[in-house]
């Protein structure tokens, strides 16, 4: 934040300071007390923590209570522009994930375990009772935090959620998260889908191919309608001399429409900007544009 007088306060580095301080607000263990009063003097002879793990021994466990606080913020957080309500800045979601980064860069060795197991189990076990929003909330956050943090990610946890998006038969809410994240990690980077397929995703991941270049495996869509519609495409850009304006009204027009016909993608149900019936006419004329690269 910038004050009016110009001056920088509260820095995503001072909150994410000022959050872990939370922890000095924990009381050691009662023998632990007791030996802190006789200056940690041990006459038994007996194992006691030092003085300076006291304090890390009474608030264990505390990265986790502060993770989930974090992320239940960053998954309410309402998009600008809609319909309901909101007090929050429209810097919330961006400002929340970096307080959550400047804490993984401030305790190293507790922040990103507890990252990846409270990650895990929110696509476990929460991710389908989650709304549209919040879903993307989430793959938003993530693609933000591996982008700043050089991608670091178990190869054992991509290899798990490979199948839920690489797969043709019925979209779900564990897949659409994993797309929304590989999406905007592709957006963040000037390479695009290049450094996430080389720096992010595992050799060979079938993430690769259903993601970024929509194969599916056990895809039944009519492939043999929509390559006819994308080779008429080709042909109207780069084989003829039709007019550019004539082309573009072609994209929006009735005609297009029907010659697509059913693509075999399923409904929207969830009304998300990253289902592929939302863009099937951009998709089209981007392939077909960049068809001779």
């Amino acid at each position: 934040m910038v004050s009016d007088a110009g001056a920088e306060r509260n820095t995503a580095k001072e909150v994410a300071e000022q959050v872990w301080a939370i922890s000095h607000l924990f009381r050691p263990p009662t023998d632990v007390a007791i030996v802190a009063e006789n200056d940690g003097d041990d006459a038994e002879g007996s194992t006691i923590p030092p003085n300076d793990n006291k304090l890390e021994l009474a608030s264990k466990g505390i990265e986790y209570g502060i993770i989930e606080t974090l992320l239940s913020l960053i998954v309410q957080y309402i998009p600008t522009g809609c319909s309901m309500p909101s007090s929050s800045p429209i810097n919330q979601h961006l400002y929340l994930s970096r307080v959550l980064l400047e804490l993984t860069k401030l305790k190293p060795s507790l922040m990103p375990q507890a990252i990846v197991l409270a990650t895990s189990d929110m696509f476990q076990d929460f991710l389908p009772s989650l709304t549209p929003s919040a879903r993307e909330n989430l793959g938003r956050w993530l693609a933000f935090h591996l982008a700043n943090t050089e991608y670091q990610w178990p190869k054992a946890y991509w290899d798990h959620w490979t199948p839920y998006a690489a797969t043709a038969v019925g979209r779900n809410s564990r897949g659409e998260f994993i797309r929304v994240a590989l999406h905007s990690m592709a957006a963040s980077s000037s390479e695009g889908a290049v450094t996430v397929v080389e720096e992010c995703l595992p050799p060979g991941s079938m993430l690769v191919p259903s993601v970024f270049l929509n194969h599916q495996e056990g895809a039944t869509v009519a492939e043999e309608e929509v390559t006819n519609t994308e080779k008429d495409m080709i042909n109207r850009l780069w084989s003829t001399s039709e007019d550019p304006d004539t082309i573009r009204q072609y994209i929006i027009s009735d005609e297009l429409t029907e010659s697509h016909g059913d693509s075999g993608i399923m409904e929207n149900v969830d009304n998300s900007m990253y289902h592929p019936s939302v863009w099937w006419r951009a998709r089209l004329a981007t392939r077909a544009l960049f068809y001779p690269v």
